[in-house]
């Protein structure tokens, strides 16, 4: 699709990093929301439930921006669908 600069989100952008690296290196195999959360946010502490919203959210607007197909939710967390071709490409 269309490259989206996210050089201003780097929550959205940490997130999206941490689910490509695993789809690269381990397919198959799911970030937890918990993984997630410091992976975007390292080393803040948040309550919960408010930490599990912010990913929620992040993964809401990846949606949202195109990602809906490829993005898998399972009891054990989030993935990129291990069918969906990816690759990193350096910005511009």
């Amino acid at each position: 699709g269309e490259p989206l600069d996210l050089a201003r989100h780097g929550s959205l952008r940490r997130v999206l990093d941490a689910l490509v690296t695993r789809r690269l290196e381990d397919p198959g195999v799911a970030w937890s929301a918990n993984a997630l959360l410091e992976a975007a946010w390292p080393g803040e502490r948040v309550r919960h439930e408010s930490g599990m919203l912010r990913v929620y959210t992040v993964i809401r607007r990846l949606r949202a921006l195109g990602l809906g197909a490829a993005l898998v939710t399972r009891d054990d967390g989030y993935l990129i669908d291990p069918e969906v071709v990816v690759a990193r490409v350096a910005g511009g």
